[in-house]
């Protein structure tokens, strides 16, 4: 069975990934940050 959508715990942690690898460049950084806070606020609301 293939699975459509990442779950919210799967995008966490690739947009840390993302902040930590040296390759993200530095126009991504910000809005990477904001999306972090995003998800951590939207799973701290789901549980």
């Amino acid at each position: 069975m293939v699975r459509n959508k990442l779950s919210l715990e799967d995008q966490l942690r690739g947009v840390k990934a993302a902040l930590k690898s040296k390759r993200t460049p530095p126009q991504f950084r910000d809005g990477l940050r904001r999306r972090k806070a995003e998800l951590q606020k939207k799973l701290r609301t789901e549980r």
